[in-house]
């Protein structure tokens, strides 16, 4: 997959010729630098971590679950530069850009 920046990932979020796709599976470099985590509604052991990500083009916003923060905690961390994996959903159809990806896969520049 091929590595993605920030601004292009919003551009994509407002391009009419995906309004027939429901998401888009993206890879971006950059460096975490903001993460607030907090519990899930359902279970108060599970948990939901909210991260800013920036690169030099700008700043998005990611979200991962439970499942992935136990998988990927020792990466997700700020200022760490990492490449984040995952899914970005073209569902909201006032503001796609303000949709964050869904982790599903970290790993850690060198």
């Amino acid at each position: 997959m091929e590595l993605v920046k920030c601004n292009q990932i919003k551009e994509l979020s407002k391009n009419k010729l995906l309004d027939d796709v429901s998401y888009l599976e993206v890879s971006i470099c950059g460096t975490i630098n903001e993460i607030r985590q907090i519990p899930t509604k359902l279970n108060p052991n599970k948990f939901l971590r909210f991260i800013t990500f920036e690169d030099e083009t700008g700043v998005i916003d990611c979200v991962c679950f439970d499942k992935q923060i136990k998988k990927f905690d020792k990466l997700l961390q700020p200022n760490n530069k990492v490449i984040i994996t995952g899914e970005k959903f073209l569902d909201n159809e006032d503001y796609p850009e303000t949709t964050p990806i869904i982790i599903q896969n970290v790993k850690l520049v060198k």
